[in-house]
């Protein structure tokens, strides 16, 4: 189902995170344990997270993960020890909105895309964004990390 931009993601949908090797919380033999809530810190100037929504594809669910992967990787350097983190929008905005009281925003935000491979761009039509996230409450971002966005996907898997 395509959504148009803005538009708000239903209840029901997911969608995937990529997060970089220095941000999974790993143990003392480097085994991924789960994510660390500064994979969902905004960089500089950003004003929005950047996310896949999952149900944009029209697979099985885990057929579509690996389908969100692969989208992220035409336009995106993933390294191999790279994951990706699926959280759910209802989850995301009950847990968010019972920590902060108030609202986060998680919407269809289709974007122009230059391809890795030769420069050209498309429309990437799965991209979504997550609006008014708290960017100055760690404790939430932890939270979020370890009760929502649990679901890992190795990059090396797939």
């Amino acid at each position: 189902m395509t959504l148009k931009k803005s538009e708000t993601l239903p209840g029901d949908n997911n969608i995937l995170r990529h997060v970089p090797w220095s941000k999974l919380r790993k143990d003392m033999e480097d085994n991924v344990l789960g994510v660390l809530g500064s994979a969902f810190k905004l960089r500089d100037g950003e004003n929005y997270l950047s996310v896949t929504r999952i149900e944009h594809f029209s697979g099985s669910y885990i057929q579509n993960v690996h389908d969100s992967i692969r989208e992220i990787r035409k336009y995106y350097n993933v390294k191999p020890k790279s994951h990706f983190s699926v959280g759910n929008v209802s989850r995301i905005k009950a847990l968010y909105e019972n920590q902060q009281k108030k609202p986060v925003r998680i919407v269809s935000y289709p974007t122009k895309t230059t391809l890795i491979k030769d420069g050209s761009t498309y429309n990437n039509k799965s991209h979504a964004a997550v609006f008014n996230l708290e960017q100055n409450d760690d404790e939430l971002l932890e939270l979020l990390a370890e009760e929502v966005w649990c679901d890992l996907h190795a990059n090396n898997s797939v």
